[in-house]
């Protein structure tokens, strides 16, 4: 018989894996849930920015925000405060 077998690393009720495919696998998933919770929250501050500007001649921060909106560039523009250089 093999005592090995019968060991409590291997039996899982008692939520012990040696598996660390398992591991990797569920730190992939948090890594991504957090990237994406970053993205939406750049992506909404982005517009959150394009709807409070004042929709008057120039629009320089109306492009830059509307283009972080439907492209990647918010990133960037989140953080550009270009309403205040207008003032």
């Amino acid at each position: 018989m093999n005592l090995r077998h019968y060991s409590l690393c291997n039996v899982k009720a008692f939520g012990v894996s040696k598996n660390k495919g398992d591991d990797k696998m569920k730190n992939m998933v948090i890594a991504q849930v957090v990237v994406l919770s970053i993205a939406l929250a750049v992506w909404g501050g982005n517009l959150v920015r394009l709807i409070k500007c004042d929709w008057k001649p120039s629009y320089k921060a109306e492009i830059i925000y509307a283009l972080g909106v439907v492209t990647p560039t918010c990133v960037v523009t989140v953080w550009m405060d270009i309403e205040k250089e207008n003032d």
